[in-house]
C-alpha cells in the first residue's frame, strides 16, 4: 500500500501571542488565548497524523534495508553490514565485482627513451609491454660495460674504462705508422737501387 502523505499547514491567526486574562477568584487568574481571526486553519497535531508519519518512516527504512541487501548479494558481499561496508570502502579493502574491469579499456605504450608495443589493458589482469627500441640520447646515469655501456658519464672516462686511446694517441699512432711505412719504402728503394747497380757491374764484367 502506497504511503499517504499528510499535507501539513501552519495555524495562522490574527494575533498569535495575544491572551485574555480574567479573575478566577481566590487570588487566581484565568489566561485564555485571544487569537482573533483565524487566517489559516492548521493541520491537527494528533496521534493519527504522527502515527502515519512513523509508519511511512518505518516502511522507507525497511525498503532501504531490502535494497541494500539486494545490492550486497549482487556484489557478492552478503556477509557485510552497512557499517562494515562503509568501513571497507573507506579503507580500500572492498572491491566491487565491476571494479575489477575498466568500463573503458585503455592502451598503454612506452615513449621517450624507450619505445614499446602498445598493449591493451582493461584491468582484468597484468600486462607486459615489450620494449622495441631505445633512444641512447635520452639515457642518463651509467650503464655497466657488461650491459653494453661504458660505465661512465663523460667521454674521457668512457675511453679509459673501455681502454680506447684518445684522439691525440690515435693521431700519434697514425703518424708513427706513416713514418714506419716511409722508412720501409726508403729501404726498399735503396735495395732496388743496389740491385740495379750490382746487375750493371756483373754485366760489365761479362763484357
Amino acid at each position: 500500500m502506497a504511503y499517504k502523505q499528510t499535507d501539513w499547514h501552519d495555524h495562522v491567526v490574527q494575533y498569535p501571542k495575544r491572551v485574555e486574562i480574567s479573575d478566577a477568584g481566590g487570588g487566581y487568574s484565568n489566561i485564555e488565548p485571544a487569537p482573533g481571526e483565524i487566517v489559516q486553519q492548521g493541520t491537527q497535531m494528533s496521534a493519527t497524523n504522527f502515527n502515519n508519519a512513523e509508519e511511512g518512516i518505518g516502511a522507507a527504512s525497511a525498503m532501504a534495508d531490502l535494497i541494500f541487501t539486494q545490492l550486497l548479494l549482487k556484489l557478492g558481499h552478503s556477509d557485510q553490514t552497512l557499517d562494515g561496508l562503509v568501513a571497507a570502502l573507506k579503507s580500500g579493502d572492498f572491491v566491487a565485482a565491476k571494479a575489477a574491469v575498466l568500463e573503458t579499456a585503455r592502451t598503454i605504450a612506452l615513449s621517450g627513451g624507450a619505445t614499446g608495443t602498445a598493449t591493451a589493458f582493461n584491468g582484468s589482469g597484468n600486462i607486459t609491454i615489450n620494449v622495441t627500441a631505445l633512444d641512447a640520447t635520452k639515457l642518463t646515469g651509467k650503464t655497466a660495460i657488461a650491459n653494453g655501456g661504458t660505465n661512465a658519464t663523460d667521454t674521457a672516462s668512457a675511453r679509459a674504462n673501455l681502454d680506447v686511446p684518445s684522439n691525440a694517441d690515435l693521431i700519434a699512432a697514425l703518424v708513427y705508422e706513416d713514418l714506419i711505412r716511409s722508412h720501409d719504402v726508403a729501404i726498399q728503394r735503396d735495395l732496388e737501387e743496389r740491385l740495379i747497380l750490382a746487375e750493371a757491374q756483373i754485366a760489365a764484367l761479362g763484357t
